[in-house]
């Protein structure tokens, strides 16, 4: 249970930091970078509506593992 609610919180700020932001690389290195304009169509709203759902899931989860 510990496990899998640490992969979806993973999952779930994954979901959201790859909506808002862009991975890129240069000189050997990553760099972060705002994406200019984010189209806040259905997809966008579906996918964060989903990262929450993880976020949440996963927190119930761990203090699941911890609780029993």
């Amino acid at each position: 249970m510990l496990v899998g609610g640490i992969l979806l919180l993973i999952l779930g700020f994954y979901m959201i930091f790859r909506n808002r932001y862009s991975l890129k690389r240069s000189d050997g290195g990553m760099q972060v970078q705002k994406k200019d304009k984010v189209e806040k169509d259905g997809y966008y709203k579906y996918t964060v509506f989903i990262g929450i759902f993880a976020i949440v899931l996963g927190i119930f989860s761990i203090l699941s593992y911890i609780i029993y």
